[in-house]
């Protein structure tokens, strides 16, 4: 007598406690606290012993999965742009495509690992809690003058920009 796997529609060879061995192993998973805690510290050790896997594992999701990292960067970023306001604080420019992050008084000398851009900063910004006072949104053609010329240029450049929208 086969004996067959106990999950109805799995018709795969038993294994364990009525279970095939991927039912038996998702299921110990689940219900065996133990078991959970001690894969959790098993792979915390992993990590340390091997620093390289995890960066190469992510890799070769990005590289398999290029639309995904895509799309949770662009959710990010506009999770941002949302928790700045929405609009550039010189002109009042709101199209998300023309809005991006300004380091108030070049603050990326602040940040542990050196210059943050991009999703890196985007999750930086989250886990402090959207800082006002290092960051603030501005439309690209806002945070260029502002880089070339000055704050009192670009705030002028921009307060006329807005007042030619109306």
């Amino acid at each position: 007598m086969n004996k067959r796997c106990k999950i109805e529609g799995c018709n795969k060879k038993y294994y364990a406690k009525g279970f095939c061995q991927s039912h038996y192993r998702k299921d110990r998973y689940e219900n065996d606290l133990d078991f959970k805690k001690h894969i959790k510290e098993y792979s915390e050790e992993y990590y340390v012993r091997n620093p390289g896997y995890a960066k190469k594992k992510s890799e070769r999701f990005r590289e398999r999965n290029p639309e995904y990292a895509k799309k949770r960067n662009r959710e990010k970023r506009f999770e941002v742009i949302k928790a700045y306001g929405g609009k550039c604080e010189y002109c009042g420019e709101d199209h998300q495509e023309y809005l991006e992050i300004d380091h108030i008084n070049g603050s990326v000398e602040k940040y542990p690992s050196g210059k943050r851009i991009g999703s890196a900063l985007y999750a930086l910004l989250k886990v402090r809690g959207w800082p006002k006072e290092n960051h603030r949104l501005l439309c690209s053609n806002c945070n260029q003058c502002r880089s070339n010329f000055g704050d009192k240029i670009a705030k002028k450049l921009g307060k006329g920009i807005r007042e030619n929208r109306r």
